[in-house]
């Protein structure tokens, strides 16, 4: 299904509509269930709660009024912007892609290389990172004292 959207980059108004999506998705994915993904909804919550003082970059997709994705991120240095964060309402197929195109389009001018973080081990998000053929990937450890 085609959709008639509008793209907007996140001021003002679509703060509170962009934290409504964040709520809406945990709700969907049954965050509450997995203690990983309930600090990361702690953490983006208090990203987009402090959305100005970050000087965070954001994007957000609106269709029918609705916010249907959102994407945070930042400039790293000169070269590379930084995805931080990438939600998309899972019903509207495609949406993950779109607000990755549109936000890159409005932030990733003038930029060499995109930092998209971790897949925290989940398969299906490293495959879709894998599709952007990147150049290079770290392996991430975690050290426990």
């Amino acid at each position: 299904e085609l959709y008639n959207y509008d793209f907007h980059v996140i001021s003002g108004d679509l703060i509170k509509k962009t934290l409504e999506l964040q709520l809406e998705w945990c709700d969907v994915t049954e965050c509450q269930g997995n203690e990983d993904l309930m600090e990361e909804q702690k953490a983006i919550e208090i990203a987009i709660e402090h959305y100005d003082e970050l000087g965070l970059s954001g994007g957000v997709i609106i269709v029918d009024g609705k916010c249907i994705a959102y994407t945070l991120g930042e400039r790293l240095n000169k070269e590379t912007l930084v995805i931080h964060i990438e939600k998309a309402h899972i019903e509207y197929e495609g949406a993950y892609q779109a607000i990755n195109n549109l936000f890159l389009k409005e932030f990733g001018k003038d930029i060499k290389y995109v930092n998209r973080e971790q897949d925290i081990g989940i398969p299906g998000l490293r495959k879709a990172k894998e599709a952007y053929k990147p150049i290079h990937m770290v392996k991430k450890s975690v050290i426990f004292r």
